[in-house]
């Protein structure tokens, strides 16, 4: 017998919502960022601080979503363990896809970790409002100065809820970036536990 995995079945990851003709036409979806953001933050802190890993790689493809809009992390082909104390040259190349890569990544020193998912998910939040990157540039060299400058320009039309959220999390200094328990108190994502717009979150 060839043994298997069974798996939950997702019908879609976010990359493949926010790539629809229809999304592309929406200026601002808060309402369905709020369910999305409410299980992620959640299945954050759950991937931190119960089994002790940070995953490095957040973006929309690794954001899966059922029929029910309940969003859950995936793919920790590039998760590391938080208790490793010592990291290794291989720990501190660049890990991730460039676009939502910590400056601390960038950088190549060591670091704390749990922060890094902190700002992919900052840049996941601004793609899916603002319907592309915070930083872009022609060249990698040029993305990787732009992440550390850590400069940026609100999404046109995102709400002060929204705004705060991106600005808490896309901060360059990773002792001031939020936390993943305190990103689930964030006002912006109760609003979605309050809404009843929250499914589930889980990793």
């Amino acid at each position: 017998d060839t043994p298997g995995i069974v798996m939950e079945h997702m019908q879609a990851s976010l990359l493949d919502v926010i790539t629809l003709p229809f999304f592309k036409m929406v200026n601002k979806w808060d309402s369905a960022l709020l369910s999305i953001a409410s299980d992620v933050s959640k299945g954050m802190s759950n991937l931190h601080h119960l089994h002790g890993l940070y995953h490095r790689d957040l973006k929309p493809a690794n954001i899966l979503l059922d029929e029910h809009w309940t969003a859950k992390i995936a793919d920790f082909g590039t998760a590391l363990s938080s208790l490793k104390e010592d990291k290794t040259q291989e720990d501190l190349a660049l890990q991730g896809t460039p676009p939502y890569m910590a400056p601390e990544i960038v950088r190549r020193t060591d670091y704390r970790g749990k922060p890094i998912d902190l700002w992919s998910f900052g840049v996941v939040a601004y793609a899916c409002l603002g319907g592309h990157f915070p930083f872009a540039a022609r060249s990698q060299p040029d993305l990787y100065r732009k992440i550390l400058r850590g400069t940026y320009r609100l999404p046109e039309g995102c709400s002060s809820g929204a705004a705060a959220l991106l600005q808490q999390c896309l901060v360059v200094d990773e002792a001031r970036r939020i936390t993943a328990p305190d990103l689930r108190r964030h006002p912006f994502v109760t609003a979605g536990l309050q809404n009843g717009q929250m499914a589930g979150g889980h990793v």
